[in-house]
């Protein structure tokens, strides 16, 4: 069930990656793929070290506060007004 959560946003966060207007989509989609390599292994681990630290519902109490922290970023991000029709 973690493993859902952890990669269920990649789809969503490379659609948006792509909507990037950009002569260099290859080297831009290698960049996002390397982040988020390295971003979700990092996750896992610290995951895994703060569940053997002070216990895994406490853990998971704290990522859950982290990911709601994170909500006011999602919504500064800009939106385009020139959106392209599909």
């Amino acid at each position: 069930m973690t493993g859902f959560f952890l990669f269920a946003s990649g789809p969503v966060l490379l659609a948006l990656v792509h909507d990037h207007d950009t002569k260099h989509m290859s080297f831009i989609n290698g960049i996002y793929m390397t982040i988020s390599f390295v971003l979700s292994s990092v996750m896992v681990l610290l995951v895994g070290w703060a569940a053997d630290k002070f216990g895994l519902i406490f853990s998971y109490k704290i990522m859950a506060a982290v990911a709601i922290g994170s909500i006011p970023f999602v919504l500064s991000l800009k939106s385009d007004k020139n959106e392209r029709k599909r």
